[in-house]
């Protein structure tokens, strides 16, 4: 039985330390999706209110490298960006940016993935 046991709690760290490693992938991924949508969005306009990034840790090197280049696109500065930390959002990133909203959250992904939903 010790042996069963034993066997058992290591498939559940295995488990663990597998999802911890996809969640950090997808939250990669959503944060570059959103940074990308903005870059993106409507080549040449130029939000006339503020900027707000939301995420739900610090960003990395590299996200602020990618947003650095977005804003750039759309003639702002990092500095113009009003930054927000909300835990809520799980994962991802969401920018709002006049009265567009780019949300790649994780808690909306989960939302719209919930079953009986309609697109």
């Amino acid at each position: 039985m010790p042996l069963m046991l034993a066997a058992f709690l290591a498939q559940v760290v295995v488990i663990s330390i597998i999802v911890m490693i996809l969640k950090r992938i997808l939250d990669q991924m959503l944060i570059d999706l959103a940074i990308n949508l903005f870059e993106y969005w409507s080549p040449g306009k130029h939000p006339t209110g503020p900027v707000q990034i939301i995420t739900h840790k610090r960003l990395s090197g590299r996200n602020v490298d990618g947003l650095r280049k977005a804003l750039g696109k759309h003639s702002l500065t990092p500095d113009q960006a009003q930054y927000v930390i909300d835990k809520k959002i799980l994962g991802g990133m969401i920018i709002r940016a006049d009265n567009r909203i780019f949300d790649c959250s994780l808690k909306d992904r989960l939302r719209r993935a919930r079953p009986g939903r309609t697109c």
